[in-house]
């Protein structure tokens, strides 16, 4: 009942926006009809007359899909957007990553595996669509057009995905290894296994493209950099022990969002930094740090402090508080 009223509501609130005009969506018209009629009416299908309304509902119905009747409502709590800007960023996280793709070799386990561990690798794809599409929506100008934007991440991403053994942390290949173990014991199979266990190191996809176009290196400088620099930091360390805060309260929630995305920008803004040094990954983060070694000794053993203490929403927001400064100072 929920999933309906929320597909309805968005249908609404989608046909009502320019969203259903934008040439971007023209294959979801085309998806939207058996593969023999696309063959034989090609031309029929792009000029139906409910064309708007057919791409509305293919939208409607993924972005729910994906996220759940609730997704719309806190997305647009964290980000105050409306959503037709809400669909344009899900599309470009979901043609970004390659989600329909996972979520169709999730689908094909029915009755296969065990239906708690499908559920858990849903909501790892759930996870990482909510947690970008809220990324997008802060650091993407979609003006340009949504083709060009998803062309940019996906080649950013498939990079990623290419050079993430090389370039992540040991830290962060041990807990890959122990999840893909973790889902294979439990049935998954192996290479669906480890694409949904790399989802997560994956997420640092867009904000490594970014520091990638921003600075000119390549995807594999960057990466190492940007994971360098949240080891370094004990940004990961932040991140994982924020998904352990209760926050029951509508405030809450939104101010430990506000200092999860805050903990994500500075690293990638002293990434920046530490690539204009010249030298790559820890090299990197070494030659940044030697210049202004006494304050940043200070703020990183105050937040492996804060973190070691144990992770309330006031402490993140001071950890977050004191990143942030020293990216500012």
């Amino acid at each position: 009942m929920l999933l309906a009223y929320a597909k309805l509501s968005l249908y609404s609130e989608l046909l009502a926006s320019d969203v259903p005009d934008n040439a971007y969506l023209a294959d979801e018209l085309v998806h939207y009809f058996p593969h023999a009629l696309q063959e034989r009416f090609p031309d029929a299908i792009t000029s139906h007359r409910l064309r708007r309304e057919i791409i509305a509902t293919q939208l409607a119905n993924a972005l729910i899909n994906q996220g759940g009747p609730a997704t719309i409502a806190r997305i647009a709590d964290q980000t105050g957007t409306d959503a037709a800007a809400i669909a344009r960023a899900f599309l470009v996280v979901r043609d970004s990553f390659g989600l329909p793709a996972i979520t169709a070799a999730i689908d094909a386990l029915d009755a296969k595996i065990p239906g708690a561990v499908q559920l858990r690798l849903y909501a790892e794809v759930q996870d990482l669509m909510l947690a970008r599409t809220i990324w997008v929506l802060r650091n993407v100008n979609l003006a340009a057009g949504i083709g060009p934007v998803v062309a940019q991440y996906r080649a950013g991403i498939e990079a990623l995905d290419t050079v993430l053994d090389e370039t992540l942390p040991e830290n962060w290949r041990a807990w890959r290894d122990g999840k893909i173990a973790e889902l294979v014991a439990a049935q998954v199979p192996e290479d669906l296994a480890r694409k949904v266990a790399s989802l997560r190191p994956l997420g640092a996809g867009t904000d490594i493209a970014l520091l990638a176009q921003t600075t000119g290196r390549s995807v594999a400088e960057a990466a190492a950099t940007f994971f360098a620099a949240g080891l370094y930091f004990a940004g990961d360390e932040i991140i994982s022990a924020a998904g352990s805060i209760v926050a029951p309260d509508y405030y809450d929630r939104l101010a430990m969002d506000r200092a999860m995305g805050q903990v994500e920008t500075f690293v990638r803004d002293v990434s920046i930094g530490m690539l204009g040094t010249g030298k790559v990954g820890t090299e990197a983060v070494e030659a940044w740090v030697e210049g202004r070694r006494r304050e940043v000794e200070r703020t990183r053993a105050t937040v492996k402090d804060i973190v070691a203490s144990g992770l309330t929403l006031s402490k993140l927001t001071l950890a977050a508080s004191l990143l942030a400064d020293l990216a500012r100072a």
